[in-house]
Order: structure tokens, then C-alpha cells, then sequence
């Protein structure tokens, strides 16, 4: 349970307000208020002599609405309960959370509900994904029967009532959605118009504190993109911010570290000027069409790591963004909660750069491979210098991932560079169950090697 007392009552008198402003007429208790908060209000009133018809602008009745409300609003507006509290420090580290809504569709016991997930041990919280509607160029759901029918989102917004100090976001787009629609979406202002119209009031109707842009990937022609995405995504940027700043509501984005894409497609120092922080993709650098068996999260390049590759990892990823104007402490670093596995063309040679097939990947999460190294033999090996592990399973399976030496080295690493925090993708793929020993093992070890750690910060600021 929450008090709005202890709130206070600017967003439920806002609320409220608006509604009678747009009438400009006397309407009745029944009109404006919740039928589940009419009965409670009517007894208060009564015992203030007060009658069921009253002035829409009356003051009396909104402090009676906004004292009696009780442990959930409406619609969960950002405020409603005292998320916006907590002062934006730049300093404060960031562990922000992505979370997969598709797991609820997984078997049993691995289902993970939106209520499963351990507020407590992230900072902010992104719910993906919505998608974009091209035909009227809206914010649309992806899902609507677990985001509307199922209330997915209304029960998102909810876990702020447990973990008032959390940040909910709603992130936009992801590898499924393509390309070609946000591209189609930037390079018209009215179209921009619509999208940024309908990302505001999906986020103050439905309680989200903030919105992040995951477009994969803006100029990036094999994504369906164009070479004027880059100036027009940052003039989406710029009008998203500006709307947004009034309601004190965040605007963060996910992006790329692969150099050709960030050149074709980022304008990094204005990105970096309105975006509140930005989630770094330091995973999934390099996939089944590359045809070699690698680690997909390397921290550093190694000497194998050639023409294309030869920057490709997450320490000159991250290198390259500050390089090109975005400022340390805005930069979230991303681990992968999973692996990617490939398979091996020939069983006699399973070194590092392996001929692998160019036409297979699968990915298992933290919770099944924790399972496997634990109880079915896979041997762990260790990439001594892009500090991740790796397993050869199958006799013509080769798989790396990230546990808990690899994450502790890197989460070392954001703390010694003065980075602004790490994410990851994803938190339903913790060892959630605790199968393998204490629950959300990964988690915790991202709490407990940041328990201290203060963002450095410019003295220009």
C-alpha cells in the first residue's frame, strides 16, 4: 500500500483538472471519479455536508479524491506513486534490467512472469518490446493479449508499488521489428509528429517513467535503412526530449558498437546531448554467417581478431562512442545473460576460430548452461585474454558465454573506466530458479560489485 499524502496530490489534481477544464460544465461524482472509489468519497462528503452534485472546478473535491485514493491508481500515472522522488543523480550507478515478455510463454517451470522479476536488484527496468504501427505511425503493442487482455503493462507499471525506487521504461522496437518502418517513420514530420504524440500518452496513461529507442539499425542498408536516418533520427531524438521534459519522463536509447554502423547511423555527440543515458550493445558480436567458433562478448581484441573483427569487442566499442563525442558516465555496458552456439564443421579442430556452419546458431541462457557445467560434464574453458568462457559440447558444439568470473572481470573493468553502469540482456535468463545454487546468482554479483561505486563525473558539469 502507498499514501498519496506522502506524495502529494499535483498528479491526481492535474488528472482530475483536465478532465473538467475540457467539459467547462457541472458534472456529476459519477462522471469523474472510479466506481470503486465513488462510495468511500460519497461517505467523506456526507460528513462534511457536502451533496452529490457539486462545480467540476470544485477544489474541496479533488482533495477529497486525492486524500482517499488508495493502493492503486487509475492508471498508474508516473507520480502517482513516488517513483520521480528519487533525485536524477548522474552519479548513480545504473543496473537497468531488460526484460523479455515472451518468457511468460515458456513451459513450466521456467515460465517468467512480470512479477517474477527481482526489482530490488536493478535500477530501471525495460519492458520489450512495443512496436511501430505504419499505417498510422503510432506506438503499437506487439502483443496485445499479454499487454492489454493480460494487463501486461498495467501489471509492469505496478512493481513500482514494491520497488518504489524503480524506473520503468517501455523500449521500442528490437531485432524483429526491422528497419524499414522507423526509417519510413523519421523521414516525415508528421509521421514523427504521430509517433512522439502517441509515445507520450502511452507512457502518462500507462505509468511508464520513461522511453527507450531500440531501432536496429538507423542507415544500416542490409536493416532496410537510408543514409539520411542518421540526421533524422536525432531530430526524432531532439522532438521526443522536448515533449518529454515536462513530465519529467527519460529518454534512453540501445545501440550498436560495430564501427560502420555507429558511423552510418549515430550522430554521437547530439545523441549523446538528449539521450538521458545510453545501453550499449556489447553482445552478439559475432554470429553464425561470420563461420568461426568465438565468443560473442569479447572484453578485449585479441590477435586472431582480424580485418573485420579487429574491433570488434567491447572494449574499443565502447572506446569508439567516447572517441566520437558521447561522455563516460552516459554509457551503459551491456553483458549477455546467455550463449551462442555453434557448431563446428570438423571434429578434429575445436580451437578458438574454428571453421564453424554459417547457417546454424542456437542460444541457451545462463540457467541451462549453469546446469549442464554443473551436472552433465561440459568442460569450461577460458578465452585468457577476451576474458569470457567457453564450452565444447557434442563433440561439434562450441559455445561461449558469460558467468560469473567473466562478468566480475568486466564489471571491474565499467568501475576502472568510469562507465555509467551496466545492463543486460536478459533478466528472466538469470539463474532464477536457483538450479545451480543461490538464485539470480548473476544479479546479485552485478549488486554487490557496484554496491559502492559513484559515477566519476566531469568537473565541467
Amino acid at each position: 500500500m502507498y499514501d498519496l499524502r506522502k506524495t502529494g496530490l499535483k498528479h491526481v489534481y492535474r488528472e482530475y483538472s483536465e478532465r473538467f477544464m475540457r467539459r467547462k460544465r457541472f458534472c456529476s461524482l459519477q462522471e469523474i471519479v472510479p466506481a470503486d472509489r465513488r462510495q468511500q468519497i460519497l461517505m467523506i462528503m456526507k460528513s462534511f455536508g457536502m451533496v452529490c452534485q457539486i462545480s467540476c472546478t470544485s477544489l474541496m473535491l479533488l482533495f477529497m479524491i486525492g486524500w482517499t485514493f488508495g493502493a492503486e491508481p487509475v492508471n498508474s500515472r508516473p507520480g502517482d506513486v513516488a517513483v520521480f522522488s528519487n533525485p536524477q543523480d548522474i552519479r548513480q550507478k545504473k543496473i537497468v534490467c531488460y526484460y523479455q515478455t515472451w518468457a511468460v510463454y515458456r513451459p513450466e517451470p521456467y515460465r517468467y512472469d512480470i512479477e517474477d522479476v527481482p526489482g530490488n536488484l536493478c535500477t530501471d527496468l525495460m519492458y520489450s518490446f512495443a512496436g511501430l504501427n505504419n499505417n498510422t505511425w503510432e506506438l503499437s503493442s506487439l502483443d496485445p493479449s499479454l499487454d492489454f487482455s493480460k494487463d501486461g503493462y498495467k501489471r509492469f507499471t505496478q512493481l513500482r508499488v514494491r520497488y518504489p525506487h524503480l524506473r520503468l521504461f517501455m523500449s521500442v522496437g528490437g531485432w524483429g521489428e526491422g528497419g524499414k518502418k522507423y526509417s519510413q517513420m523519421v523521414c516525415h514530420k508528421k509521421r514523427r509528429d504521430a509517433f512522439v504524440k502517441s509515445a507520450l500518452k502511452w507512457l502518462l496513461d500507462l505509468g511508464f517513467d520513461g522511453l527507450d529507442l531500440d531501432w536496429e539499425y538507423p542507415g544500416s542498408y542490409d536493416r532496410n535503412g537510408h543514409r539520411r536516418d542518421k540526421e533524422n533520427f536525432v531530430t526524432l531524438v531532439r522532438e521526443l526530449k522536448e515533449v518529454f521534459e515536462p513530465y519529467s519522463l527519460l529518454l534512453t536509447a540501445a545501440v550498436p558498437i560495430h564501427q560502420c554502423r555507429v558511423w552510418d547511423g549515430y550522430d554521437v555527440p547530439q545523441l549523446a546531448s538528449y539521450l538521458d543515458w545510453i545501453n550499449v550493445m556489447t553482445y552478439d558480436l559475432r554470429v553464425y554467417w561470420d563461420g568461426v567458433a568465438d565468443v560473442h562478448s569479447p572484453l578485449y581484441r585479441r590477435p586472431f581478431d582480424r580485418f573485420a573483427y579487429e574491433n570488434v569487442n567491447v572494449n574499443d566499442g565502447l572506446y569508439l562512442w567516447v572517441r566520437m563525442g558521447a561522455p563516460k558516465y552516459k554509457l551503459v555496458v551491456g553483458i549477455p545473460f546467455y550463449g551462442k552456439a555453434f557448431e563446428l564443421l570438423y571434429q578434429d579442430q575445436q580451437h578458438q576460430g574454428a571453421p564453424t556452419n554459417k547457417t546454424f546458431q542456437t542460444t541457451l541462457a545462463y540457467y541451462e548452461i549453469c546446469k549442464h557445467v554443473q551436472s552433465d560434464g561440459w568442460i569450461r574453458h577460458f578465452d585468457d585474454i577476451g576474458k569470457c568462457p567457453y564450452i565444447i559440447y557434442n563433440e561439434t558444439m562450441w559455445m561461449g558465454y558469460e558467468d560469473e568470473e567473466s562478468i566480475g572481470i568486466k564489471l571491474d573493468y565499467i568501475r576502472d573506466h568510469g562507465f555509467g553502469g551496466v545492463m543486460m540482456w536478459a533478466v528472466d535468463l538469470d539463474d532464477y530458479l536457483g538450479s545451480c545454487g543461490e538464485q539470480n546468482k548473476l544479479l546479485k554479483l552485478l549488486n554487490n560489485k557496484l554496491n559502492d561505486y559513484v559515477v566519476p563525473i566531469p568537473d565541467s558539469l
